[in-house]
């Protein structure tokens, strides 16, 4: 999950300190946590731009990329057992 930074803080509320910008997310209805250590906001990206109307393309892991073994790739023909 990715989440704002101070900077985007600012510009989303036009705020510079940690309890006035804790109060335009809440007046804003932006979903939000302040940090236990220092009180900060925490907003996570997929929030804003969603509020915005930005289309969200899932940010997680990328499915895996298999490919066959060398071994098992081949001609095309099956192979055969001797025996």
């Amino acid at each position: 999950m990715l989440i704002c930074t101070p900077e985007d803080l600012e510009q989303i509320t036009g705020k510079t300190k940690y309890k006035a910008q804790l109060r335009a997310l809440r007046e804003m209805g932006i979903p939000h946590m302040a940090r236990s250590t220092d009180g900060s906001p925490l907003v996570a990206v997929a929030v804003v731009e969603t509020m915005l109307g930005v289309k969200v393309v899932s940010r997680g892991t990328p499915a895996p990329q298999l490919r066959r073994p060398a071994a098992l790739r081949g001609s095309g023909h099956e192979a055969t057992q001797k025996g």
